[in-house]
Order: structure tokens, then C-alpha cells, then sequence
């Protein structure tokens, strides 16, 4: 598997959020109930991109003063989720295989 890139930067255009690494933009895929203001902190910022295993997927970015859980395959049923879910779903990737502990942590605010 090609190697994928563990930072990048936030940025938004026209009032959406993306992913710039490897001189690509993906767009950042936002929850309805989410609020935004997280992301705009991160933009213009490097973050750390944190994978599933075996790296298929960005799992969530870390910069700021909370991380921020996502699921960047668009997917209607997952995207970037609030603060109160952000926990619960980060277990449930755990539970699941695709994070390991240390992304967990990560994600959970534990090693900042």
C-alpha cells in the first residue's frame, strides 16, 4: 500500500472545509448537528492525520485544542461529529479494529 501522508492542512473555500495533502484536496465530510467552529480554527494550520488500520481511511485530524473525529469516505451515515459523539464513535472504531489504541488517544484528547 503507497505511503499516505500523517499531516496536512485544513482548509475552506466557499464555506467548505478540506483536507490539502499530497497536493490534493478532499473535501472534509461535515455532519449536520456538527458545528463548524472547530474546523475553522484548524484552517490554515498543519494536523496530524490519524488512519484506520490498515490505513484506508482518515479516522480524525489533530491541531487544535480539541481533535476532531471523521470518516472521509462520504458516507451519509458517518462524517466529522460533534463533541458529544466524537467519543462514542471513537470507541466503536476501536471495538471494531479500525483504530488502534494509540489513535484512540489521540482522538480522545490523551495525548496532548
Amino acid at each position: 500500500m503507497a505511503h499516505r501522508p500523517r499531516s496536512g492542512t485544513v482548509v475552506q473555500k466557499e464555506g467548505n472545509f478540506f483536507l490539502e495533502a499530497e497536493g490534493k484536496l478532499t473535501p472534509i465530510p461535515i455532519s449536520p448537528t456538527f458545528q463548524p467552529a472547530t474546523l475553522k480554527e484548524l484552517v490554515g494550520k498543519k494536523v496530524e492525520v490519524l488512519y484506520t488500520e490498515p490505513r484506508s481511511f482518515v479516522a480524525g485530524l489533530v491541531g487544535g485544542r480539541v481533535p476532531i473525529l471523521c470518516y472521509f469516505p462520504v458516507d451519509p451515515w458517518f462524517s466529522v461529529v460533534d463533541e458529544g459523539a466524537r467519543l462514542g464513535v471513537a470507541q466503536q472504531f476501536l471495538n471494531e479494529g479500525l483504530i488502534n489504541q494509540e489513535t484512540f488517544a489521540k482522538i480522545a484528547g490523551k495525548n496532548q
